[in-house]
């Protein structure tokens, strides 16, 4: 049988809203590069030229956006679990020390509450991470397999990977600095 633990205990205690939003705002960043994949594979000319999205589309998205979000947060946490174990073993060089200095955290309900903020920004930076990589991706196969070759696709390539890539670069550095004043924070209360 499973007891939780005093970790899985602190984890309930994150706001719920955040949470929905977290994933909300990870997964309109999937969105963007599932949709250029799909125009990619199905084409984009039979598409109004103009169109206007009805709120109530909008409303019925936010399931699927969740869902998204929650998919790539997974993803997400698995390709920068590695990293962040490098970088919190500077500071415990065990799980089980990890632990204990997050449930002594938890005690102090205004120290929690920071870190639940800086954790909610740590999700989404990585998030954006990955989403902006495969953004670079469906967005450079969608340019150079469905634009026509009168489109200065090289310019658009170039362009559209620099932003994406600083996207990239900008929240790889983000979650890094918040998880090295996250472990820093921790190791104080220890």
């Amino acid at each position: 049988m499973y007891a939780p633990s005093n970790v899985d205990r602190i984890e309930v205690h994150m706001s719920a809203t955040a949470l929905v939003v977290e994933l909300l705002v990870v997964g309109s960043g999937a969105s963007l590069w599932l949709t250029l994949l799909a125009l990619t594979v199905f084409d984009y000319t039979w598409l109004p030229a103009t169109f206007s999205v009805d709120p109530i589309l909008a409303i019925i998205a936010l399931p699927f956006l969740y869902v998204l979000g929650i998919l790539m947060d997974r993803l997400a946490d698995a390709a920068f679990s590695k990293w962040a174990k490098r970088l919190r073993d500077t500071a415990f060089p065990t799980k089980t020390e990890f632990q204990a200095a997050r449930v002594k955290a938890a005690q102090k309900e205004a120290v929690w509450a920071m870190f639940e903020y800086g954790r909610t920004r740590m999700r989404i930076a990585r998030g954006w991470a990955v989403n902006a990589a495969l953004l670079t991706i469906a967005g450079n196969v969608f340019i150079w397999t469905r634009l026509p070759t009168d489109v200065p696709r090289t310019q658009i390539t170039a362009f559209g990977s620099v932003c994406a890539i600083a996207v990239l670069l900008g929240c790889c550095l983000s979650w890094k600095d918040l998880i090295e004043s996250e472990t820093l924070a921790l190791k104080g209360q220890t």
